[in-house]
């Protein structure tokens, strides 16, 4: 049980930071947008 909640919480976050990753590249892709413009 504690196993599979660990494995659980792990895949969690590691989701919740390509997320986050993903977020701030289309963040910079708009910034780079706007001042090419």
């Amino acid at each position: 049980m504690l196993m599979r909640e660990s494995k659980i919480l792990k895949f969690h976050e590691r989701a919740i930071s390509a997320l986050k990753f993903e977020q701030s590249c289309k963040r910079s892709q708009i910034l780079v947008v706007n001042s090419c413009e």
